[in-house]
């Protein structure tokens, strides 16, 4: 898999640099931040931001008494960890590494704000261990200093995300043609596996109206094989049954 996806990010960074002498092909500064146009952030947006308030609930509401639910809680901001720091990696791969090539500069401040992500996303991951090894009658200074933390991480991350969504945005929508950002998105979605399809799969499709939701399932039904298919449902219903005993209490 890794192979694979350094080949299609090598042919498509071949596809996207400007020629030599070129100072047409690439311009349409008219199609600025146009909502017609393409958007690769929309849906894995609304899912990263969905799954965020979702974590920070659970971590509000935690019975911390409950090592049943204290296990469920530390899994599941993990695996959030994880997808966030998976969705930054393909950003700076794919997008902001074309629009850099088109647009020198243009995605200096964004790549700034993940630099920052990593940091936070260390500094959970050591939060999260803190509160697993802490014994019953002593979590709750534990909880409340994830708590905090993951909220800072937050209202980071949505500031960072609208930045990325409008100014990053207008930026791609003016040097890049739809066929190209839908380029940058497939080569994306080509690059992800199995168990990490799952992570984005749950926290998007929990975050879209019916009528998207259904839309999306069914062209997903019609381009993946059926075995595939099944499993990543599989997956995700999983997921949501781990996460039950944090929606119920224990």
């Amino acid at each position: 898999m890794e192979l694979h996806y350094s080949v299609m990010i090598i042919n498509f960074k071949r596809s996207i640099l400007p020629l030599p002498g070129d100072t047409g092909r690439h311009s349409m500064e008219t199609h600025m931040n146009n909502p017609t146009r393409h958007d690769p952030y929309a849906p894995v947006h609304k899912g990263i931001r969905a799954a965020h308030m979702r974590c920070l609930t659970a971590i509000g509401a935690i019975d911390v008494e409950s090592d049943p639910a204290v296990a469920a809680l530390a899994a599941d901001l993990t695996d959030h960890l994880a997808m966030c720091a998976a969705h930054l990696a393909h950003e700076n791969a794919v997008i902001h590494a074309a629009l850099q090539a088109r647009r020198p500069g243009a995605a200096a401040d964004a790549e700034e704000d993940h630099d920052d992500h990593l940091g936070s996303f260390q500094e959970l991951r050591r939060l999260v261990e803190r509160l697993v090894a802490a014994p019953a009658g002593r979590r709750g200074e534990p909880v409340a200093a994830l708590y905090r933390r993951f909220a800072r991480f937050v209202a980071d991350d949505l500031i960072h995300m609208d930045h990325e969504e409008h100014d990053l945005l207008r930026d791609l929508q003016a040097v890049f043609t739809d066929a190209e950002l839908q380029e940058m998105e497939g080569c994306i979605v080509a690059s992800i596996p199995p168990a990490e399809m799952v992570l984005f799969m749950d926290a998007i499709l929990g975050a879209l109206p019916p009528a998207d939701r259904d839309g999306l399932l069914a062209a997903m039904r019609a381009a993946m094989p059926q075995d595939a298919y099944s499993e990543l449902m599989a997956g995700i219903e999983r997921r949501r049954a781990s996460r039950q005993i944090l929606q119920n209490g224990a």
